[in-house]
């Protein structure tokens, strides 16, 4: 799989109060939630980050970490923050599984069909996207507005891609297969 020109960003800044705990260190087949997302990125893109609250408890990732562009601003902060760099930007939920190297070549064609973003769709999943610098100026504005992502989704020229499975969305740890 060929590296995208694109730098990739792990969201982990939930407060997990569904979950029961830190998802992003919830260990699953092997692996915590945090390690699975860090991997579907560093599959496709040459730099990633980490964007969380409880950062120290993430260093065993070796992420640099990004700033929110406002304090509680939701998960919308750290994609302004992102996309403040002036590259494309991948976006993954710690909590949103799996997205294959396959399915983010997918994305990121589609996104270049748009040139502002795409999601993983149906229904649309904003946390699982690529998102362009052309999004920044919207997304600035929905930030310091609803402090919504899919508000600046909705905003700006999107494609929602099918990615031909279904994404696993471990708000709870009944959702994880296998788990109750």
């Amino acid at each position: 799989m060929r590296r995208l020109p694109a730098d990739g960003v792990v969201l982990a800044g939930g407060e997990s109060r569904r979950f029961g705990g830190d998802k992003a260190l919830y260990v699953w087949e092997g692996r915590t939630l945090l390690e699975r997302a860090v991997a579907s990125l560093e599959a496709v893109t040459g730099r990633v980050w980490l964007a969380g609250r409880d950062r120290p408890r993430y260093d065993f990732v070796g992420l640099p970490t990004l700033d929110d562009a406002v304090e509680g601003g939701g998960p919308l902060a750290p994609v302004v923050a992102a996309l403040r760099l002036g590259r494309p930007v991948l976006v993954l939920a710690v909590d949103l599984f799996p997205v294959f190297p396959e399915d983010w070549e997918a994305l990121y064609r589609a996104s270049l069909a748009y040139g502002a973003s795409c999601v993983a769709g149906e229904p649309p999943q904003p946390l699982v996207g690529v998102y362009h610098p052309a999004c920044l100026p919207v997304a600035e504005e929905e930030l310091h507005g609803r402090r919504r992502l899919m508000a600046m989704v909705e905003r700006v020229p999107a494609a929602l891609v099918a990615l031909g499975h279904r994404l696993v969305n471990a708000n709870t740890l009944g959702a994880l297969p296998g788990c109750k």
